[in-house]
Formats: structure tokens, C-alpha cells, sequence
């Protein structure tokens, strides 16, 4: 159960990634007006804001969450078993999609605010702490 959680979430981004690139995901540059006037012109896309200044445009559907639910489904694995980090706004879908959500130290209000737990910041060994947390790891 341990090592399909941490395959999960590693695995699951991964292919959220990759299914990301392979659709042409791009990061831009813009204020929140900006991003709603661009996104008018990109009906077949959705944004995810991760900074005040930045946020990514994808096409709907490639998506973190479905990368996590492609990997599931493809190793017969259960919803409820899976467990994401997240400190960005482009996060926000995918945490809210698995089971056990953790938030990272650095990550904003609004991302803490839906987390099951916050951890340390990603720089002072979160994952780490938030693994030990759940009785996952020992160190």
C-alpha cells in the first residue's frame, strides 16, 4: 500500500506531464483580466493560476487529475489509495481529486485551505515529513 501511493502520486504526475506536454501546455505570463480575455479565444482550453503573474493554459482534459486516473485505471489501482502534494494553484484540481490531500509549506491560502494536512515547505524535506505524518516512511 505505501509503495502504490508513492508510485501513484510520482507515476500520476508523471503522466499528467507528460499528457500536458504531448497536448501543448504552455506557461504565460499575465494578469487575471489577461488570462480571461486569452482563455476567450481558447474555448477547447482551461488555465490554472499558480502565481499572480503566471498561470498554465492546457487543453481541457489534460489534466493532472486524469493523469492520476489513467494510471489507476491501468494498474487496477483504487481512488481512495492515492495521496498528491501540491503548492500551486495548478494543483488545486488534482488535490482536490485524490483522496488525501497535502499541501505544501509554501503553498498559498487557498491551496492549504482544501489540504487534509500542510507539511514543511518543499525546500525543508516535506514530503518527507508529510510521509512520516501518515506512518508511511521512517527515518
Amino acid at each position: 500500500m505505501i509503495i502504490s501511493i508513492l508510485v501513484v502520486g510520482i507515476i500520476g504526475l508523471l503522466i499528467g506531464i507528460l499528457l500536458s506536454l504531448a497536448s501543448i501546455k504552455f506557461e504565460v505570463k499575465v494578469d487575471e483580466n489577461e488570462e480571461k480575455e486569452i482563455l476567450s479565444h481558447m474555448p477547447h482550453c482551461i488555465s490554472a493560476r499558480w502565481h499572480p503573474t503566471f498561470c498554465d493554459i492546457s487543453p481541457i482534459g489534460g489534466t493532472k487529475q486524469l493523469g492520476i486516473d489513467k494510471f489507476l485505471e491501468y494498474y487496477g489501482l483504487d481512488l481512495k489509495d492515492t495521496m498528491a502534494f501540491g503548492d500551486g494553484g495548478n494543483d488545486m484540481q488534482m488535490l482536490k481529486h485524490v483522496n488525501t490531500a497535502i499541501a505544501m509549506g509554501n503553498a498559498g491560502d487557498e491551496l492549504k485551505s482544501i489540504a487534509d494536512f500542510v507539511t514543511k515547505d518543499v525546500d525543508d524535506e516535506g514530503i518527507s515529513y508529510a510521509l512520516q505524518h501518515y506512518g508511511l516512511i521512517d527515518l
